[in-house]
């Protein structure tokens, strides 16, 4: 069992729904994204120019670009945060306090 799992187990069990626990990884899987993109756009620009001549006829300072990159990645981490907290709260929360 993951530690993630444990800890929606605990929440779980503690009266938290099952609305509320998704709330929360959502709150923390952007918490991570925003940092992540950030990061990235910095690293991306600081590394355009190197960028630019890998890609043709496309400007590596485009906005379209960048934006469309940046969303990209923002929904694939909220996919990747929720699909296994949604697969932990359908789970039985006694038997996932056991195992833990």
């Amino acid at each position: 069992m993951s530690v993630r799992e444990e800890e929606i187990a605990i929440r779980s069990a503690l009266g938290a729904s099952r609305a509320a626990i998704l709330l929360w990884a959502t709150a923390h899987a952007l918490k991570l994204a925003v940092l992540g993109i950030a990061l990235g756009a910095v690293v991306g620009f600081l590394t355009s120019r190197w960028m630019e001549r890998l890609v043709f006829d496309v400007s590596a300072q485009n906005p379209t670009m960048l934006a469309a990159a940046a969303f990209a990645v923002f929904v694939i981490i909220i996919l990747a945060a929720l699909l296994p907290v949604r697969r932990a709260t359908q789970i039985d929360v006694l038997k996932n306090l056991h195992h833990g």
